[in-house]
């Protein structure tokens, strides 16, 4: 899989490059700086000063993000706002009106010297909105103390911007590389500062398994560490941890898209179940991540029901439409070996081993479509046998043989 990792500053650098490339292009104040650059900016004479004694009002449809406004402005500047469900008159405004602006995710800012009105298309758009006008406040508004000394002015101007592309995705591995919850937060608000929307959670690979599965237990209880007393290692997700951060998620308007990798990439799994390979030979979770060739069994209907069952959980757990199933570097010497694997082959007219991870990915396409779920895997998924499925592929590295 992608061997090369990027510290969080190298991410985050990169991602400020290409997206101010994602949303609207037009020509933008100089003095007004705004990543993704907007689509429309119009500076105007004087400035807003935020103050103590302000208000707040918001439509019903994005309290969540009025909330999440005072609380990133409390730390440094100390300011509590009255904040009330929308009335006529407030310093501050936030509302979501479709007709005014149609484009999904879309918003529309304005600062006169009155007051600040951030419109959205929907509750995404007003977080953006709500983005771009801490963008607009001093730097040392992101503080987590208070900072004095400090004029919370932002220039008088008018905003409007919607995204180009409806996808802009990041992934993070926190399988190879657990990340407690708070490293996983902090990693959204990050993806959101710069308005990105979609988070690839890489939750299974070989050197881990990250996410509580009740049916299951052992693959938290073994799976998810590695190594032996001061050098164990590892860490994983409840089922709780899982929604506060889909929850914390949605108020910044990031999908948190799950990643359950197989047939290859789950020898964690397999540690805690041996019965799951090929081979039923007992492993050990590694310390240091490489690429194990044991994979999922498809010639056991075990292996079918252990999908089922974990598909099933993950797919009740993440609201998103999308989930992701890896399928990529998968090294079949263990299926080419297993009779029962073969058997599968004949039955269904398979002429190569690589055919059946497409009759693998086929059977798992079908169960989440039955949940109302789109399968999304890397590109090897439409690369590997034939699939009659509709999927989403993800390309890493073939991208003149798709």
């Amino acid at each position: 899989m992608k061997t090369m990792i990027l510290r969080m500053r190298e991410i985050l650098r990169l991602a400020t490059f290409a997206l101010a490339l994602s949303f609207g292009h037009g020509a933008v104040a100089e003095s007004v700086a705004i990543i993704p650059q907007p689509a429309h900016v119009e500076q105007h004479a004087g400035v807003f000063e935020l103050r103590a004694d302000m208000t707040m009002a918001y439509d019903a449809a994005c309290e969540a993000q009025a909330r999440y406004l005072c609380e990133v402005l409390y730390p440094s500047t100390g300011f509590t706002w009255k904040v009330a469900e929308k009335k006529n008159r407030a310093d501050v405004v936030l509302e979501v009106d479709a007709a005014r602006v149609p484009e999904p995710e879309g918003y529309r800012l304005t600062v006169d010297g009155k007051r600040v009105v951030i419109c959205g298309h929907d509750a995404g758009g007003v977080f953006y909105g709500i983005q771009s006008f801490l963008q607009l406040l001093p730097p040392a508004v992101h503080g987590t103390v208070l900072q004095r000394g400090v004029a919370w002015q932002v220039p008088q101007v008018t905003v409007s911007d919607a995204p180009d592309h409806p996808w802009r995705g990041m992934m993070l591995d926190v399988a190879r590389y657990f990340y407690d919850k708070e490293f996983v937060k902090h990693y959204i608000d990050m993806m959101a500062m710069y308005k990105m929307n979609k988070l690839q959670f890489h939750l299974i690979d070989d050197s881990g398994w990250r996410l509580e599965i009740k049916k299951y237990p052992r693959l938290t209880e073994v799976g998810a560490w590695a190594g032996e007393n001061e050098n164990r290692l590892g860490g994983y997700y409840s089922q709780d941890d899982i929604r506060e951060i889909i929850a914390y998620a949605a108020v910044r308007n990031v999908e948190v898209i799950p990643e359950i990798e197989f047939p290859a990439h789950m020898l964690s799994a397999v540690v805690a179940y041996p019965w799951l390979s090929c081979t039923g030979k007992q492993h050990e979770v590694p310390r240091q991540h490489f690429i194990s060739r044991d994979l999922l069994c498809v010639g056991k209907q075990s292996s079918y029901d252990f999908l089922a069952d974990v598909l099933e959980e993950t797919a009740d757990l993440f609201p998103s439409k999308y989930i992701n199933i890896g399928g990529d570097e998968a090294v079949y010497d263990r299926w080419k070996e297993c009779p029962l694997c073969q058997q599968v082959m004949q039955r269904e007219g398979l002429k190569q081993v690589s055919d059946l991870q497409g009759y693998l990915t086929n059977v798992v396409a079908d169960m989440m479509k039955k949940k109302g779920k789109t399968v999304v895997g890397w590109e090897e998924i439409i690369m590997r046998g034939k699939v009659s499925q509709p999927v989403v592929a993800l390309i890493w590295h073939q991208v003149n043989d798709t």
